[in-house]
């Protein structure tokens, strides 16, 4: 298992962190998949939730192009470990978002109350997908998690 990161991640882009409690935020986390290819149990890290008891409101995963196989679902939660961290191979990831998601759908919004739920932290939280089979490079294929949340 090898965790890809994005921008994001890598810590090269930042979220919006919040500033005043109560106030929605939304960050579009986005993965170009034409350079990149996934092998089967990988773990895309495509964004992060920020920091200081962050809490989720809504989520939405779009995937564009038509080159996701057909039956690929993916799983998109909380990672374990150091978020940003991409050296641990011993972080895995959740599905409190979304859990054996239809990748070939389009769009996707989030129907699970588990992210909404979880209990905010001081610390930022990674968030991975997982693909149920490999995917491969392709010049039209992306993965965006669209996030809403709050303070």
């Amino acid at each position: 298992m090898t965790i890809i990161q994005s921008d994001f991640a890598k810590g090269s882009r930042m979220a919006t962190e919040p500033r005043a409690a109560g106030t929605l935020h939304v960050q579009r986390f986005s993965f170009d998949f034409s350079n990149q290819a996934l092998a089967a149990g990988d773990i895309l890290e495509i964004g992060y939730l920020p920091a200081n008891f962050t809490r989720i409101s809504d989520a939405i995963l779009i995937t564009e192009g038509t080159a996701f196989a057909a039956a690929t679902t993916v799983d998109v939660g909380f990672m374990t470990g150091v978020q940003g961290d991409a050296l641990d191979a011993t972080r895995t990831s959740g599905a409190e978002l979304f859990a054996a998601a239809d990748a070939t759908l389009r769009l996707i919004r989030l129907t699970k109350p588990d992210a909404i739920l979880a209990d905010p932290t001081e610390l930022p939280h990674g968030i991975g997908l997982k693909f149920s089979a490999a995917v491969a490079a392709a010049a039209t294929k992306k993965v965006h998690l669209v996030l809403f949340y709050h303070q």
